[in-house]
């Protein structure tokens, strides 16, 4: 804009000076003339230098050889040139400092009298200018940057008294306030970012409204959750709300306080029920929320105290019906289980010591009976008499027990009944029972023996002898064998 300006200021200078020239040689060639004319006319009396000197006086430039250069006084040209560079330096300032300034306002909308008036003066300095009147030029564009200045300094008050405004009634959520004055903002600085970035926000406002009296409902109402499920919808839309954020931070202290408190008091009450399950389920909720509360320590002990007594509890009604049941096993196993939830319990022991105890004896019971034929030895069926005296007080406990203990007693009596055996051999053969007596020889002979095992031998002279082992049975009268021998050596 300023190199046009001044280019085109050269060019009208040129053009005025052109004429200005052509001008005074008109002038110069007229008076010439002027003076040949006269000098021919009135020869008489009249001295060429005084008509020269009268040219003089009059102001007249006398005719001569001298250049254009040297006719125009040499102070105006100083002078022009001065108010020249003036005008430059200060069209340059106003292009480079004030013209960004005011690009910024639209002045048509905000004051159109002064931007109009802006207009004028800027024109009238360039025609000015145009025309080589420097001086004019300079006073107009002075005019100018006086009344820009003005324009600049009265726009950027009213920026910031917008601005605040609009700022304010974003905050207190008035959307039709807050639109006028950040639109009132951007046309007294339409580049400035904070106002672009805050127009962009009071753009949202009509979004945020309805969630905002949901909000406002809420609070009243002491929702917090509601009024936190507001907020975080709230805060999806608005991030930069700051006071949001913190308010449904508040909120979350709350809830979880309350919840907390809820938790606690609901495990409390089941552990007083007797709901172990109920309240290790609160208690681990709560412990989500905080982990570290001194109470949550005692609640966990009661509930550990509550689970033991329960557990201690099922063992017993377990190994009682167990006992009932008569599985003695299976009562040892719960009994076990009992004593470990408490094991000072002296019930609990002399429990275990009975089960324990009826267990043992129908294991000698079960192994006597299994082994009857060890019986007919003296100190085995003496043992066997024992368990069956040792058995006899808890009859009424176990009729298992009973049962084998009757079993083993009719076994010991039919131990003791002698079974009749009937020896058959040829009366050359000597049969003896080894460790019981001699049978003889004999064709038949009839031996009383008690139930058991029993090796017989037969004995002839230049005959092998013959062994032959017999069990005697113990559920039978008669048995009867043969022993012979008649293998010849």
């Amino acid at each position: 804009m300023l190199e046009q300006q001044l280019a085109e200021a050269k060019a009208l200078r040129r053009k005025q000076l052109l004429k200005l020239s052509l001008g005074f040689i008109t002038v110069v060639v007229i008076i010439a003339g002027a003076f040949i004319f006269t000098s021919c006319c009135y020869t008489g009396g009249v001295d060429k230098d005084e008509i020269l000197t009268e040219l003089s006086d009059t102001g007249q430039t006398k005719p001569n050889n001298h250049s254009l250069a040297e006719t125009i006084p040499a102070e105006t040209n100083s002078s022009d040139e001065a108010l020249r560079q003036q005008y430059i330096t200060l069209i340059s300032e106003y292009e480079n400092q004030l013209q960004p300034q005011l690009a910024k306002i639209e002045l048509n909308k905000w004051d159109a009298v002064r931007g109009n008036e802006l207009q004028r003066l800027k024109q009238a300095a360039l025609s000015a200018f145009s025309q080589a009147n420097y001086q004019d030029a300079l006073a107009q564009l002075q005019q100018a940057s006086t009344l820009a200045t003005a324009l600049i300094n009265d726009s950027q008050n009213a920026f910031a008294t917008a601005f605040s405004k609009a700022e304010s009634a974003y905050a207190n959520d008035d959307y039709q306030t807050a639109k006028l004055q950040i639109d009132q903002a951007l046309m007294l600085d339409r580049e400035s970012v904070e106002a672009v970035e805050l127009a962009n926000k009071t753009q949202q406002l009509p979004a945020l409204l309805p969630l905002l009296e949901n909000i406002q409902a809420a609070r009243i109402e002491n929702n917090y959750r509601q009024e936190r499920d507001y907020l975080t919808q709230l805060i999806e839309l608005a991030p930069e709300r700051e006071g949001l954020v913190e308010r449904k931070q508040e909120l979350t202290t709350i809830i979880n306080n309350q919840r907390y408190e809820s938790l606690v008091a609901q495990a409390y009450q089941a552990v007083k029920k007797g709901d172990a399950g109920k309240a290790r389920k609160r208690l681990e909720s709560a412990q989500r929320i905080y982990s570290n509360r001194s109470e949550l320590s005692d609640i966990s002990s009661s509930i550990a105290e509550l689970e033991r007594k329960q557990r201690l509890e099922k063992h017993l009604q377990s190994a009682q019906s167990a006992m009932a049941s008569d599985q003695w096993t299976e009562s040892k196993q719960y009994l076990t289980l009992a004593l470990r939830e408490d094991p000072n319990d002296k019930s609990i022991q002399q429990s275990l010591e009975k089960t324990n105890t009826i267990l043992e004896l129908n294991q000698l019971l079960s192994q006597h009976i299994n082994n009857p034929y060890r019986l007919s030895s003296q100190q085995s069926s003496a043992n066997a008499d024992a368990v069956i005296s040792k058995a006899e007080r808890f009859r009424s406990d176990s009729p298992s027990l009973s049962r084998q203990a009757d079993e083993l007693a009719v076994l010991l009596e039919k131990m003791n009944n002698k079974v009749s055996v009937d020896v058959r051999s040829d009366n050359q053969t000597n049969v003896l029972v080894r460790g019981v007596g001699i049978v003889g020889v004999t064709e038949m002979k009839t031996i009383q023996l008690l139930p058991g095992y029993y090796t017989f031998e037969g004995k002839r002279k230049g005959y092998k002898s013959k062994l032959i082992d017999v069990l005697v049975p113990y559920d039978k009268a008669t048995i009867s064998l043969t022993v012979i021998c008649d293998e010849p050596i």
